[in-house]
């Protein structure tokens, strides 16, 4: 069985969107998926299956919109990649609160060729690591308020995207993962 993380996007932030992770984590349970746990209520799905990604992607999008009423993007990772990207340290030497650091995640193989750093008109978010199905940012302070890299992302990739800050990551590695890989 692989272990994977799915990361749900737009859903239970600043009060929009939301679903009960007790409800959505069941649709994960009837799926098949085993050993079903939630991390945050943010929409960060640990589970066990030995079905291939697409299919898994395909899956939880069904079951979501039946919950939901709603078609919700869905990125997954093993959790061997999201051992590789802890270990790629991306945000080693930046001086920052890493609840200002952020991992946002496109579909797979899907990222462009651009020049780094990437930084919003505001100057509020910079992008400066991007690899196959990640991009990695820092935001900043502008007019009292930190930037927003999820928009940002899309908009640059025209792609979806769904973000986490570091803290998260970190947090999913560290308490969960390491008893799977």
């Amino acid at each position: 069985m692989t272990l994977y993380v799915a990361f749900l996007r737009g859903i239970n932030v600043g009060g929009r969107n939301l679903l009960k992770m007790q409800d959505v984590r069941q649709r994960f349970t009837d799926l098949g998926f085993a050993n079903v746990s939630s991390y945050k209520a943010s929409g960060n799905i640990l589970f066990e299956t030995e079905m291939k990604p697409d299919d898994v992607v395909n899956s939880i999008k069904r079951a979501l919109y039946r919950l939901s009423g709603r078609e919700l993007e869905v990125f997954i990772r093993t959790s061997s990649q999201i051992r590789e990207i802890v270990d790629l340290d991306p945000f080693k030497g930046r001086n920052a609160d890493l609840r200002k650091l952020f991992v946002t995640f496109i579909p797979n193989n899907q990222t462009k060729e651009v020049n780094l750093p990437i930084w919003s008109r505001n100057r509020d978010v910079e992008i400066f690591l991007v690899r196959s199905g990640e991009v990695f940012s820092q935001t900043f302070l502008h007019k009292e308020r930190y930037g927003a890299p999820n928009k940002l992302i899309e908009n640059e990739f025209n792609l979806p995207a769904t973000t986490r800050n570091w803290n998260t990551i970190k947090g999913i590695h560290e308490k969960v993962i390491p008893n799977y890989t």
